[in-house]
């Protein structure tokens, strides 16, 4: 459960990329306000204190906030939770130069779920927010990697000196191709 309340108004600017969604004139000020919130219910609620950029319409006075208010307490509930934010979780990924995809492939953890975790929509529980920790030591990742290639080899019951190539599909067909495959002469 979330409650919010908006209070003292610290520094205002006038905004004059962004334009009203109401009556869509460029006159808008942001000002840097306090913002309060409650995460949880009952006992283990508490509450949150941040600073968030509002926007106010100068012409229709329609006063809003935007996504980079929405991910300051997004970021904000992660720092009270002792988890990773959704920028570093995608900067560990592009760390290791890996596309979602790969990284998902790598770790066991859902493509989905990353990039539900990258964009803000979810946060991830605590014990995949310890894998990913553990991640961001390079030897780690390293010795995730060989354990995968030497699973992966087993699987396809290879010997253990040989690492498979990852990016072949269908490899049951091809086996079974190679099982029926003969050289003819032609002549």
């Amino acid at each position: 459960m979330e409650t919010n309340k908006l209070t003292t108004e610290k520094h205002t600017k006038h905004n004059q990329q962004s334009s009203c969604p109401q009556c869509e004139d460029n006159r808008v000020a942001t000002s840097i306000q306090d913002y309060e919130y409650v995460y949880g219910t009952g006992e283990s609620a508490v509450r949150l204190k941040i600073k968030i950029p509002v926007h106010n319409c100068l012409e229709c006075e329609l006063q809003y906030t935007d996504w980079e208010a929405e991910e300051i307490k997004h970021n904000a509930l992660c720092q009270h939770l002792g988890v990773l934010n959704p920028n570093q979780i995608k900067q560990l990924r592009e760390r290791y130069d890996m596309s979602r995809s790969a990284f998902a492939q790598l770790t066991g953890l859902g493509e989905a779920s990353l990039n539900r975790w990258e964009k803000g929509i979810n946060i991830q529980n605590l014990a995949h927010d310890r894998f990913l920790r553990l991640l961001n030591e390079p030897s780690i990742l390293k010795k995730l990697q060989r354990t995968v290639l030497s699973l992966e080899a087993k699987r396809e019951g290879l010997p253990e000196n040989i690492e498979p190539f990852r990016h072949i599909k269908n490899r049951e067909k091809l086996r079974l191709d190679q099982s029926v495959f003969e050289l003819r002469t032609t002549g």
